[in-house]
């Protein structure tokens, strides 16, 4: 789905046509993508507002192949990625000080798979993959890649 609609997400936020909430949730049960996952959105939960899609955009570039067998990132790989985009962030980081409220938030949240996006209470289906018929959604217009 990034790679399909992240220029529309952005072009239609940037518009102040959509206000965009990303909640980081952990689905895995095995390992080693569980714990991959958690140090990864521990760590995302350590960067501001201000640097924290570039900071998507690093850990993106640095993803193991789905369901693939390496362990992922490790917190040194992850603070890298969060000077990269701007936010010196390592202690946090590195002591992985979301991990439990991470975890307690994904137990809140009842998915069965990523991603999922609602849009006004309603959960989108494989519209939310066709960057022209999402932003007809989000603008009620004729959409337009971009």
């Amino acid at each position: 789905m990034h790679s399909k609609v992240d220029a529309t997400i952005r072009k239609l936020a940037q518009e102040g046509k959509v206000k965009v909430v990303f909640h980081t949730v952990t689905i895995f049960g095995d390992e080693p993508m569980r714990s991959n996952s958690i140090r990864a959105a521990a760590a995302a939960r350590c960067v501001p507002a201000a640097n924290w899609l570039a900071f998507r955009d690093e850990v993106y570039a640095m993803q193991p192949a789905p369901h693939g067998t390496a362990s992922g990132f490790t917190v040194e790989e992850l603070a890298g990625a969060a000077r990269k985009a701007g936010a010196a962030v390592d202690s946090c980081v590195t002591s992985q000080t979301y991990a439990e409220a991470h975890l307690a938030e994904t137990a809140k949240i009842p998915l069965q798979g990523t991603p999922t996006v609602v849009l006004d209470g309603q959960l989108l289906g494989n519209e939310a993959f066709d960057p022209a018929a999402l932003e007809r959604l989000i603008t009620g217009g004729v959409g337009v890649q971009v």
